[in-house]
């Protein structure tokens, strides 16, 4: 049988064994490899070779390196001829015998040949030579050492409400709608914490390898020292055959967002090299963990926001309203006669840990029921149906009571109505306009309900009787016509303002 075809055979055998016990190699063997013959005695580190094993004399038996980390396994199968086998890759065998020998170089490196043999002796029908020597020439490569560093923190936002309004007290009369203007607020500040580096450590001996006597592994961060390593049941020191991988992991926490560097040594203590490696440690300005990023707002108003949602970077975190407050159907808060304290609450809930804040604001209306409250013109002015040209809900039905068509109706001998002489700014003083004013806004609080004194009534009726009858607001006044008026004006202004009588209502 050809030595091509013998060690076919022997490598289709011993690979089907391996696979019988799911064994694979990551070598294949150099069964058709080309001897060159060398004369002299060569060795390993003369062909290049930085590791030999050298078998002298040679016999069959298993011959093992010195730290028993591989071995390699001799079968003399004649004179001068052998098979061979090993447990870690080899490079290169040198056959020794007579004045020279015969050199196998494998590429890529093989765990096991056949038939090797020395050079041929000519002085003997070129018989091979009697073996004197085996050299195994072999390379270890290190360890091949990986590792990750993923950052993480958690940021946790703190929120806080501020519920606010434009009064909190309001004096309204029988009947008046009053709007307040509510304002909510929310605000959040945030607080870092949960700093922390976690990753993987990967190594692996290259294949080929003997096997490499891992002593110990140390992971070291830069800014912070030693960090603990978890490679799961297994305990050092640790036997990595060749071709396998080891993957531990790590974690630990840090003070702060420290930037910085991450190496883990791998210390062996056999012939396979030690191995290192090294990763950035940087973190994001951006948290892994957010806590209640988010708020949702409710209010008890009933024109307060309901679920409003506010989360942290948002441009708008301030909410507005209006709630319309009155003795009256068409108000929203609706009020009695006397002293109403009105409360309502603004609720903030956080997203994640459910943490409620409420903020809240108290109104203390009264409604003038008995003695009443006065207005100002310019409240009258503008609560009527004709303001704007058209009803609204604010129009003051007092406008109706006093007559269904008092703003629209004749104002005395004016040839204008009651809206219209409102509007007409006394210019240059007229004085016909400031008493008519404050004698219309008057006469309407009167009616609301608001009580008069005496020199209110008093200045009411000369008005009605002495002043307006047969006047326009162009009538020329004498000037005693027209500090009279002014006079009885003024009264009428201080009623109406609230500085005499029951008081002045909420605008």
């Amino acid at each position: 049988m050809s030595k091509t075809i013998k060690n076919t055979l022997f490598v289709s055998i011993i690979v089907s064994a391996l696979a019988i016990y799911g064994i694979s190699l990551q070598s294949s063997y150099g069964a058709n490899v080309t001897s060159e013959t060398i004369s002299g005695n060569p060795t390993c580190q003369g062909l290049g070779y930085k590791f030999e094993l050298k078998v002298d004399p040679p016999a069959s038996g298993t011959y093992s390196l010195s730290d028993n980390s591989g071995s390699v396994t001799v079968n003399i199968t004649g004179s001068g001829t052998f098979d061979w086998s090993s447990t870690f890759g080899i490079d290169a065998v040198i056959v020794k015998g007579g004045p020279g020998a015969n050199v196998y170089t494998y590429n890529p490196e093989s765990m096991g040949d056949t038939d090797l043999v020395t050079p041929p002796n000519p002085n003997n029908n070129n018989k091979p030579y009697g073996l004197s020597h085996i050299n195994f020439c072999y390379d270890i490569d290190p360890l091949q050492v990986s590792k990750t560093a993923e950052t993480s923190f958690k940021r946790t936002w703190n929120w806080d409400i501020e519920k606010s309004a434009s009064t909190s007290t309001l004096l309204l009369a029988d009947g008046q709608i009053f709007p307040v203007n509510y304002s909510i607020a929310v605000n959040a500040t945030s607080t870092d914490s949960d700093w922390n580096v976690s990753g993987q450590i990967t190594i692996t001996n290259p294949s080929g390898n003997p096997t490499a006597f891992i002593s110990s592994i140390n992971d070291v961060l830069s800014d912070f020292g030693s960090v603990s390593v978890d490679c799961g049941a297994i305990t050092f020191p640790y036997n990595l055959p060749g071709g396998q991988t080891l993957t531990c992991t790590y974690s630990q926490n840090l003070s702060g967002p420290i930037n910085q560097t991450n190496t883990v040594t791998v210390t062996t203590s056999g012939s396979v090299p030690s191995g290192s490696a090294s990763t950035s440690v940087a973190f994001s300005s951006e948290p892994t963990n957010k806590v209640d990023e988010c708020v949702t707002v409710n209010d008890t108003n009933p024109n307060g926001p309901k679920n409003w949602t506010v989360c942290s970077g948002d441009v708008s975190t301030t909410t507005t309203y209006t709630v319309n407050f009155g003795k009256s159907d068409s108000a929203d808060v609706k009020l009695e006669c006397g002293l109403n304290t009105y409360t309502n609450t603004a609720t903030l809930t956080t997203n994640d840990t459910n943490t409620s804040t409420t903020s809240s604001w108290t109104i203390d209306a009264t409604v003038a029921c008995t003695n009443g409250c006065t207005l100002t013109q310019g409240y009258w002015k503008t609560h009527n149906e004709s303001f704007l040209g058209g009803a609204s809900k604010f129009a003051d039905q007092t406008w109706n009571s006093l007559d269904p068509l008092a703003e629209k109706k004749p104002f005395f001998s004016s040839s204008s109505t009651w809206f219209q002489i409102f509007w007409m700014p006394p210019s240059g003083g007229n004085a016909y306009l400031q008493l008519a004013h404050q004698y219309m806004a008057a006469e309407l609080n009167i009616f609301k309900g608001a009580s008069a004194p005496p020199n209110v009534s008093n200045a009411i009726s000369w008005a009605e009787n002495e002043f307006f009858p047969g006047k326009t607001p162009s009538t020329y006044l004498s000037k005693t016509q027209a500090n009279e008026a002014r006079y009885y004006a003024s009264i009428l202004a201080s009623y109406n303002e609230g500085l005499i009588g029951p008081g002045h209502c909420s605008e």
